[in-house]
């Protein structure tokens, strides 16, 4: 899932205004969620190579990791994501009032519990690179890549920032 063009497409849009957190790893992916991610998974005995067993939890279990999750949304661990300053001022990351979202190729397989907790969240839709809807993209003359957006990015409260909904639709348009 990596070398997808995703950690460009994050850095741009981090430039134009959204947070996606203040502890990333080198590919742009906030710890807090893949941390969470990685956590849900193992609930299942599966892993972000070997997630098949995911898909199979009960509806109890689900419940189970929402009702975590919820609290690590609102726990001391947030400061992870938020930083000190913004955890003090916000004490529940469900309550941010700007463009917010994280990157996670884990969030693939997880996007339906993430978006029982974030209803309102855009994600981009998937792309794969063999039946790309793209055009490929000069980068250089004698290389040309295909932009993918595969479905791991997961963006909140898009609505305040003008810029970041250009981009937004930019990158969700069908060619």
């Amino acid at each position: 899932m990596h070398r997808s063009g995703s950690s460009m497409i994050v850095n741009a849009l981090e430039y134009l205004g959204l947070f996606v957190g203040c502890r990333k790893d080198p590919n742009h992916e906030a710890r807090f969620f893949t941390k969470l991610n990685d956590w849900m998974l193992r609930q299942a005995n599966a892993s972000w190579d070997n997630p098949m067993r995911f898909k199979l939890l009960e509806r109890f279990h689900i419940d189970n990791i929402k009702r975590v999750l919820r609290m690590h949304m609102s726990g001391v661990r947030r400061i992870e994501f938020l930083g000190l300053y913004k955890s003090l001022r916000y004490k529940d990351i469900r309550s941010l009032d700007f463009p917010w979202g994280w990157k996670d190729p884990r969030n693939t397989f997880t996007i339906d519990i993430w978006n029982e907790l974030f209803p309102n969240a855009k994600i981009p839709p998937p792309r794969v690179a063999a039946s790309s809807a793209y055009p490929p993209v000069k980068v250089s003359p004698s290389s040309e890549i295909l932009p993918v957006l595969p479905d791991l990015i997961i963006i909140l409260n898009s609505h305040q920032s003008p810029n970041y909904s250009i981009v937004f639709q930019i990158l969700t348009q069908s060619y």
